[in-house]
């Protein structure tokens, strides 16, 4: 039964510390060649301190870029402050220092 417990308190808390995402809503903070900066203050944040966060992004050839309506647009029409909701190739922890590549990126407003 011991063993048991153990096993599960286990499994919890591995399963909360892996908060691993696959696609967020964001602003664009910097346009800076195939790189763009995402605001991820909502996603990392739990407290009520005024600190920012933010995740570099890599746009990749094969990143597909499109508007909210499904119009096929380019990387050179993303601009600092636009809303958008991107998904990364692989599942990514927001809070680590990675640069993780785009697979798709829409244009909300």
């Amino acid at each position: 039964m011991k063993k048991l417990i153990f096993v599960l308190i286990s499994i919890i808390l591995l399963t909360a510390c892996n908060n691993k995402v696959n696609e967020i809503e964001s602003k664009i903070l910097e346009v800076n060649g195939s790189k763009i900066t995402l605001d991820v203050t909502e996603y990392v944040s739990k407290t009520d301190e005024d600190i920012g966060y933010d995740i570099v992004s890599v746009v990749e050839e094969d990143t597909e870029i499109i508007t909210e309506n499904g119009d096929i647009i380019t990387s050179k029409d993303l601009l600092v402050d636009q809303k958008v909701k991107v998904l990364f190739k692989e599942p990514i922890n927001l809070a680590s220092n990675e640069n993780p590549s785009l697979k798709k990126v829409i244009v909300l407003q």
